[in-house]
């Protein structure tokens, strides 16, 4: 009610927009790699843990669905565009989305999401006994360590420091609907085709935390979809049989999407500038990436083991298998390696050398994220100046294999006399060689990378890895982690490094 020389009036009313049509899809999604979506809060023994939905097992909030799709949307469409999908809010004004997300359900060993409470020791299912389900709730805990550019621990800043991520194999289901006008149709149609492209291609997508060390790579397992227009009897009643639960399996008033409309249009694919190569590094000789415990028939007596994670396959049957003890190369170990060479390049490119017949305090901007080249391609934490996310991107892998680990014995030496110390003894299970590791590389946005220097130095640091010059995992010191590419140079990279920037 408004009010003028003291008559009470009723206010215009505003006119109300009917949401004529419906774009609905639910997505299931296969994990590639390990993933953490971060609750916020420390856990019992480990600094970062998962969000949990209310039965503990690991959940993926709609909001972080959303926010990845939003950042995509806006990369391609631009800002504005963006605003008027996902809603938006400001001193003036403001609107709400036009898309609903819903959380994530994780799924069973039977690979049907777990929605609702489940009763601890009651069947089925069974948190305790389903097999995938128990393999959420005991996650490997991953160590982390901070290396400064002496090869040390960087104790200044909290060097160690562990987190807890699901394993890879995991799946999850989600739902997302849009809503639109009878006036927006045309707008909302082109809009619905690229939420839809953001997962017909997740490639370069990662979902979660520490998307840059290897974490939150997914596939697409499965997509149904449905178009509804509510002035139609024949969609409504569609609409009005899509089942409410994610675990209602019948997709009733859906059909499955279609890959060929899912895949990106050749105008798209053209606007892609990252840059994709890989190494194929074969070992030549002992190497390890630590911080795990041995195998079970050790029986923890190993000083030294690889890191082992677990990873959950889908058979024929749609049952979920939980593969054990896999050995870990994470992506965070070599990329932290290629971070430290790229900056020393960098720095011999730059004439940057300390004179060896004077004391000279290294200078901040030579070493770490502190230097230029290491910010623009490896990214920094968050400072006074702001926070750069990495272009590097590369996924932890797991060995299905590792029959090639040895038992191998040590003695501490005393360094006066070079005899054997008393009673210091240890061991440690690195591989001999073994199999050829695949490794691919994706550097976002290439053409960004405007400095010359920088791409000499990230090729030169790659070369070094591919060359056996750089040494990557434990044990450097006493010479473990050496790799080789028979293929080297890699043409795409060459081509980068060498390209006209005038």
């Amino acid at each position: 009610m408004e009010q003028t020389n003291g008559m009470a009036q009723e206010a215009p009313a505003r006119k109300k927009r009917v949401y004529r049509y419906r774009w609905l899809m639910r997505v299931t999604l296969e994990f590639t790699t390990s993933f953490i979506i971060s609750a916020g809060l420390e856990g019992e023994i480990a600094d970062a843990v998962c969000v949990t939905d209310a039965n503990g097992l690991p959940a993926i909030p709609g909001s972080s669905l959303a926010g990845v799709m939003r950042a995509e949307y806006t990369r391609s469409m631009g800002r504005k565009r963006a605003d008027q999908l996902f809603g938006y809010q400001n001193a003036q004004e403001g609107a709400g989305s036009l898309l609903k997300v819903s959380w994530a359900c994780i799924h069973d060993s039977d690979d049907k999401p777990v929605e609702g409470i489940i009763p601890l020791v009651t069947a089925p299912p069974d948190r305790k006994k389903d097999p995938v389900l128990a393999a959420a709730l005991s996650p490997v805990i991953r160590n982390h360590v901070l290396i400064n550019h002496k090869g040390a621990a960087d104790a200044a800043r909290s060097a160690l420091f562990n987190d807890e991520p699901v394993c890879a194999g995991h799946r999850f289901t989600f739902e997302m609907e849009l809503i639109g006008a009878e006036a927006q149709k045309k707008e909302m149609d082109e809009d619905w085709k690229k939420l839809r492209n953001i997962f017909s291609n997740p490639t370069p997508l990662r979902l979660g935390g520490k998307t840059r060390s290897g974490y939150g790579a997914f596939k697409i397992v499965k997509r149904v979809e449905g178009v509804f227009d509510f002035c139609e009897e024949g969609d409504f009643k569609r609409y009005a049989s899509v089942p409410v639960s994610l675990a209602d399996l019948s997709n009733a008033g859906l059909q499955e999407a279609k890959p060929d409309e899912l895949e990106l249009s050749e105008d798209e694919q053209k606007k892609s500038e990252d840059l994709v190569f890989e190494l194929k590094l074969k070992p030549t000789g002992y190497w390890m990436f630590g911080g795990g415990t041995d195998l079970p028939e050790a029986k923890g007596n190993t000083d030294r083991a690889p890191l082992r994670d677990k990873k959950i396959t889908w058979n024929e049957k749609g049952k979920g298998v939980i593969s054990e003890n896999l050995a870990v190369i994470p992506a965070a170990s070599i990329k932290g390696a290629l971070a430290h060479r790229t900056a020393f390049h960098y720095n011999c490119l730059k004439e940057r050398f300390v004179p060896v017949d004077s004391v000279v305090l290294i200078p901040a901007c030579w070493v770490g994220e502190n230097n230029d080249v290491v910010k623009e391609l490896f990214g920094c934490s968050k400072n006074d100046k702001g926070g750069k996310r990495g272009r590097v991107v590369m996924d932890d892998k797991l060995l299905e294999k590792d029959d090639e680990s040895q038992l191998i014995h040590h003695n501490g030496n005393d360094r006066f006399s070079g005899g054997v110390l008393d009673k210091i003894l240890y061991d440690e299970r690195p591989f001999w060689r073994g199999p050829e590791l695949i490794l691919k590389i994706r550097l976002e946005d290439k053409a960004d990378v405007e400095e010359k220097n920088y791409r000499k130095a990230f090729f030169r640091a790659v070369e070094d890895l591919a060359c056996e010059r750089l040494q990557v995992g434990a044990g450097s010191g006493r010479g473990n982690g050496y790799f080789t590419d028979e293929n080297w140079p890699k043409t795409e990279l060459e081509n980068w490094v060498n390209e006209d920037q005038s």
